[in-house]
């Protein structure tokens, strides 16, 4: 007996190890396109590309909730991770209760698999729709998003004109795929960036007294023209910090916008429109946080959530949810780990480093 509880700790101690490696190894494979020296905390649990992007060449990394404890959420959400990673299971489970990206058809292994069914040509029949977006049905961070829209001679992706072949080569291109439709954003975004969705991320955590959850972070994201039509910012797109308590925005860093030391250029417009950010309220801020708690009373599953909503000019509709936020364009304004935000991760055990 003594044998095999030392032969488990021994293999749950290699299972950490292997994920801790991942953690601080995730996203090396966009630093080829980093302006500036990187610090390698990966000793301390940070990834290069989360170095990077708070500059800890600079910054004391004590300061900094750090990549691997940013990933510390999701191993409290077992089984329920499931519903997130899949954005065909999560739009099943969340569309009940709020507008959720319509889902048009799903690919397995290059194979379309109807799930609206009305028949005719797929071609024709997304054409209707007017605009799709094809993703990775288990994608994350935006990456390998094909948008098509609809003119009144056929589909065009970029601003290429599509044959039908065009299409079928597109959609055998995604070994696990979903097609969905394109949600409408409201005149605030709009009026900012109109070429992505642009999103909220919000993170809410479990009130200690009951099921409804509390929103601890914030932070809106905006699509640029190197990141469009996503607006993820670890593909060029920017964000502004949220005042939780008044929706209010703060300045705008953008991914890859730095001086020639590499650091980050904080503004208070659009870098490609103009429009401006810093100042600027969410309209109806209140309205999205009671919707928070109202969608956690109704689905307790999470003690932890990372949404991403969409403003429309009638209320929000919601992108996807996450088990866990990277905390990279969170930090890009500042380190996290002593701030309010900070003492809810303690509060709920996912600080694990010795430090703070």
């Amino acid at each position: 007996m003594i044998l095999i509880n030392e032969a488990k700790k021994a293999y749950r101690h290699l299972a950490l190890a292997k994920e801790r490696h991942k953690a601080v190894n995730f996203g090396n494979d966009l630093l080829s396109a980093v302006n500036g020296p990187i610090a390698d905390r990966r000793r301390q649990g940070f990834s290069l590309w989360d170095s990077y992007c708070f500059e800890l060449n600079n910054h004391d990394h004590r300061d900094y909730i750090s990549t691997w404890e940013a990933w510390q959420p999701r191993k409290n959400s077992t089984p329920y991770f499931k519903i997130s990673d899949d954005k065909y299971l999560f739009a099943c489970v969340f569309g009940p209760h709020i507008t959720v990206p319509p889902t048009y058809a799903l690919i397995e292994k290059g194979e379309l698999l109807d799930v609206d069914v009305r028949g005719g040509d797929i071609y024709d029949r997304l054409r209707e729709r007017g605009g799709v977006f094809l993703k990775d049905r288990f994608g994350s961070e935006g990456f390998n998003v094909v948008e098509l829209r609809a003119q009144s001679d056929g589909l065009y992706h970029r601003d290429k004109l599509l044959t039908r072949e065009d299409l079928s080569d597109i959609i055998r291109g995604f070994p696990h795929g979903i097609i969905q439709g394109r949600l409408a954003q409201g005149q605030f975004e709009n009026g900012i960036f109109a070429e992505s969705i642009n999103t909220i991320r919000v993170i809410s955590m479990r009130r200690r007294d009951g099921v409804e959850h509390e929103v601890v972070g914030a932070m809106h994201r905006f699509g640029t023209k190197k990141s469009a039509p996503v607006d993820n910012f670890r593909q060029g797109g920017a964000c502004a910090r949220v005042d939780i308590e008044t929706g209010r925005l703060g300045k705008l860093a953008a991914m890859f916008d730095t001086d020639r030391e590499g650091r980050h250029i904080f503004r208070a417009q659009h870098p490609d429109t103009g429009a401006q950010v810093e100042g600027a309220v969410i309209p109806n801020w209140e309205k999205l946080k009671g919707l928070v708690a109202e969608l956690t009373r109704k689905l307790p599953f999470f003690e932890y959530t990372a949404w991403d909503f969409a403003a429309q000019d009638d209320g929000f509709a919601l992108i996807e949810i996450n088990m866990k936020s990277g905390l990279g364009f969170f930090q890009v304004h500042g380190g996290a780990r002593h701030t309010p935000l900070g003492e809810k991760y303690r509060e709920h055990g996912y600080l694990v480093e010795p430090w703070g």
